[in-house]
């Protein structure tokens, strides 16, 4: 079972994820900030980056075969 990060929204079109709203993508750990939590994870290119917690919720990918089959965290 793999851990991901699901792009809820974005409110912010100049945010790296701005264009993938709706995909999953590798979660690598939480972070937490003054004003709640980020999560890191690894962009499509392979780059870590974070996504801001109100914008995304952790899956779990239950088939490594099967992307799409995701459950919530």
């Amino acid at each position: 079972m793999s851990m991901l990060i699901k792009i809820l929204r974005c409110g912010d079109p100049l945010k790296w994820y701005s264009g993938i709203v709706g995909e999953v993508i590798p979660y690598t750990g939480t972070v937490p900030t003054r004003t709640g939590i980020e999560y890191r994870c690894r962009e499509t290119a392979g780059y870590i980056n974070f996504v801001s917690g109100e914008d995304a919720e952790i899956v779990y990918q239950i088939n490594e075969n099967n992307e799409n089959n995701c459950v919530q965290h």
